[in-house]
């Protein structure tokens, strides 16, 4: 990805500094925009790359992907990110750029859904994330980082009492408005679990940001 004009979609001034780094390569111009006439002021032609972040700037980023027939490229943070929120600032530590789609969106593919279904896994490759998954267990490590893990020992389950772990979302996040057909609250997540788990401990996370 070098040797590239990059123009850049739905970044707000502090992501900036750190998607800079992240598409760092030899030759390549970063120009942030949020409207496809800004683009165009700013000389964007055919052979130039479009990057995008969030769904805010995608309606414009959208209009002028058509209008150049050129791909979008979507960012968003990495599922292992940072010790800290990004609503505090806290810059991610891993990103995801997709070619194809992004992860959270089943209406259309994304390179992570590609990769599992047609990527044949080396042995080596497989050990690898054994032991990755080993690591990241071992440090209970997670998305953010915060706070301190509750043990299974510090709740009041009966012996033999399944857990239930409800993770919670922040309801207008796009992974729901864009993954869910039914289910679309934390209020609604938690009746369906007790409901098809009456007699076990449920233990609900909220979201950080919430």
């Amino acid at each position: 990805m070098s040797q590239e004009h990059l123009f850049c979609f739905g970044f707000t001034r502090w992501k900036r500094n750190y998607i800079r780094r992240f598409l760092h390569a030899p030759g390549n111009q970063l120009t942030f925009v949020w409207t496809r006439k800004n683009a165009l002021k700013q000389g964007f032609n055919h052979h130039c790359r479009i990057v995008a972040w969030g769904e805010r700037a995608m309606p414009e980023a959208q209009r002028l992907a058509d209008e150049f027939n050129v791909p979008i490229w979507r960012v968003e943070d990495g599922f292992i990110r940072s010790a800290g929120l990004g609503s505090d600032y806290t810059p991610p530590l891993s990103l995801v750029l997709d070619k194809r789609g992004i992860y959270y969106d089943p209406n259309q593919p994304s390179d992570l859904e590609y990769l599992l279904q047609h990527t044949e896994f080396s042995v080596n490759l497989l050990a690898r994330a054994k032991q990755l998954r080993t690591t990241l267990l071992s440090y209970e490590l997670s998305k953010y980082n915060l706070g301190v893990a509750l043990k299974h020992a510090d709740l009041r389950a009966q012996p033999g009492q399944r857990i239930i772990l409800v993770p919670g979302q922040v309801e207008d996040d796009a992974s729901i408005r864009k993954g869910c057909c039914d289910i679309a609250t934390n209020a609604a997540l938690l009746s369906a679990v007790r409901d098809a788990r009456p007699h076990g401990f449920v233990v609900y996370k909220p979201h950080p940001d919430v």
